[in-house]
């Protein structure tokens, strides 16, 4: 392919992976593995950002990016087919980041123009509006889910380091400062109950993470 951001992907089931990234005409394209690679595939719309792909059960993926108005627009693959693209509104300044902490769950969360970080919920089969967890980041999100009613977030701070808050169920945290110096947006993903890997570039060129796990967050290490 021929990619003009980052990638995303997202995986429904086991043996299955879906990676999203915009092309050089501005669409989102898709490839997926299911015992081998299929063809790339434009799923149509323009961009101004990368793409954010998420899954809450098979055959299910919702796949987010800002389009060229600014606003946040979705697309989902229900398991016959992709349902045509829709307006989640909102001015945003970097590319949306989503998780699920459950069937029928998803949150979005993108970087609006004050630098806040602005999130908007699907619950019950609707959507909510959008609303702030504050904050003030100079980088897009990174979000996971390591259990029901908990999605953690990552962003890079006015100062370089990584913050983060976290969705318990009632509200979200209070940000919360993990230190390094980030040169990139961090990503995140969760292997396990109660277990986190955070990955970033640092400003000397390399990947660094930082893991969660037992309660506690293990020291910046190099990779």
């Amino acid at each position: 392919g021929y990619l003009t951001s980052d990638p995303d992907v997202a995986s429904w089931g086991q043996g299955r992976i879906d990676i999203f990234a915009r092309g050089g005409d501005g669409a989102l394209w898709h490839r997926w593995y299911a015992g081998g690679w299929g063809p790339w595939e434009s799923l149509g719309g323009q961009f101004a950002s990368g793409p954010s792909a998420v899954s809450w059960g098979p055959n299910r993926i919702d796949v987010f990016g800002c389009g060229m108005d600014g606003a946040v627009w979705a697309r989902s693959w229900t398991g016959s087919g992709w349902s045509p693209w829709s307006s989640l509104g909102g001015i945003v300044q970097s590319a949306p980041e989503a998780a699920s902490d459950g069937a029928g769950h998803l949150d979005v969360m993108a970087r609006g123009v004050n630098g806040a970080v602005y999130v908007r919920s699907f619950r019950n089969g609707a959507w909510s509006s959008w609303g702030s967890a504050a904050g003030a980041a100079t980088s897009g999100g990174g979000a996971a889910s390591w259990g029901p009613n908990r999605i953690d977030l990552f962003v890079r701070g006015g100062d370089g380091a990584m913050w983060s808050a976290a969705w318990t169920g009632s509200g979200w945290s209070n940000w919360y400062t993990l230190g390094g110096l980030l040169a990139s947006d961090p990503d995140v993903s969760s292997p396990g109950l109660n277990t986190l890997v955070v990955t970033v570039r640092g400003v000397d060129d390399a990947y660094w993470q930082r893991v969660f796990d037992r309660n506690a967050w293990q020291p910046w290490r190099r990779i």
